[in-house]
């Protein structure tokens, strides 16, 4: 799965009790490993991402 946060690309991975977000750039990588918890479903998993600017201000 994949999300999209001002022209980056989210990899999304669905683990059994969280999920792992990843984005790759040519000099750096950042993950979160989000519990299922928090975000039971992608939907509620997209919202967290936006409610709390996870990648927001990354490549500024």
């Amino acid at each position: 799965m994949k999300l999209t946060i001002k022209d980056k690309i989210i990899s999304v991975k669905e683990n059994k009790k969280s999920w792992t977000l990843r984005l790759k750039e040519e000099i750096f990588e950042i993950s979160y490993n989000i519990s299922k918890e928090a975000c039971k479903d992608f939907e509620s998993l997209k919202k967290f991402v936006d409610d709390h600017k996870l990648f927001e201000n990354i490549g500024e």
